[in-house]
């Protein structure tokens, strides 16, 4: 016997079994959405997750795939559209969020190797150079690399270089000295290269330098010409 013979096939047996048939899709359409409430969808931190962003190298062949998907709707037919990587990215988050690449990096996992980062903290390996994620500390490898302006030093990630050592600026010297008119190389630092360096409390002043003027920065009365020093202050 047929699901339409049960009911027989009078006008009231179908409009029945076409109310029927309405509830069970209502009622199935209820549960799912239930269910990816409850799950509340992807994370951050997953793959797929996040509304369709557009950035500024795609947004001509997004507005042109776009355009043609809008056309078809207009004209009341059913239709979808696609989007590729190359054309539109599909991870919002990744820049509405702290992390540093898809799905990894800031508060989600780690990052591998060659991944963006800020810090080491955004890699699995804990190291973080200034081409992404690394395998080693760039700093530590005997190598002069990165952005260092010698080997494993300058550059503003890596230590400061020692004198006689090559750079670029002098954020790149321990001595704050750096000798881009000539060499290009760090110098000891001195009491008259109008920086504060070694044991200096102020400019060329204090510590092994003459002792510095009134108001000039100190850390003890021999700092100072007046031999008093208050409050870090000559």
């Amino acid at each position: 016997m047929g699901f339409l013979s049960f009911f027989g096939s009078s006008p009231l047996a179908i409009a029945l079994t076409a109310i029927l048939v309405l509830v069970i899709a209502a009622v199935i359409f209820a549960g799912v959405n239930a269910i990816l409430s409850f799950s509340g969808g992807p994370s951050p931190c997953t793959p797929g997750g996040g509304p369709i962003t557009v950035n500024a190298t795609n947004a001509g062949g997004f507005q042109q795939k776009w355009d043609g998907f809008d056309a078809v709707l207009d004209g009341g037919s059913p239709s979808s559209a696609s989007f590729d990587e190359s054309e539109v990215t599909s991870r919002a988050d990744q820049y509405i969020s702290d992390e540093t690449d898809v799905d990894c990096g800031g508060s989600c996992l780690g990052c591998d190797v060659g991944a963006n980062c800020n810090v080491a903290q955004d890699c699995l390996s804990q190291f973080c150079g200034t081409e992404g994620c690394t395998a080693v500390d760039f700093c530590a490898n005997g190598l002069q690399d990165g952005n260092e302006t010698d080997i494993d030093c300058g550059g503003g990630t890596c230590a400061l270089c020692n004198p006689g050592r090559d750079c670029g600026a002098a954020s790149d010297c321990g001595s704050a000295v750096c000798d881009t008119a000539g060499t290009d190389k760090c110098i000891a630092g001195n009491c008259s290269d109008s920086v504060v360096n070694g044991s200096e409390t102020d400019v060329d002043c204090g510590g092994s330098c003459s002792g510095c003027g009134e108001a000039d920065a100190c850390l003890a009365d021999t700092d100072c010409r007046s031999d008093v020093c208050q409050g870090n202050a000559c």
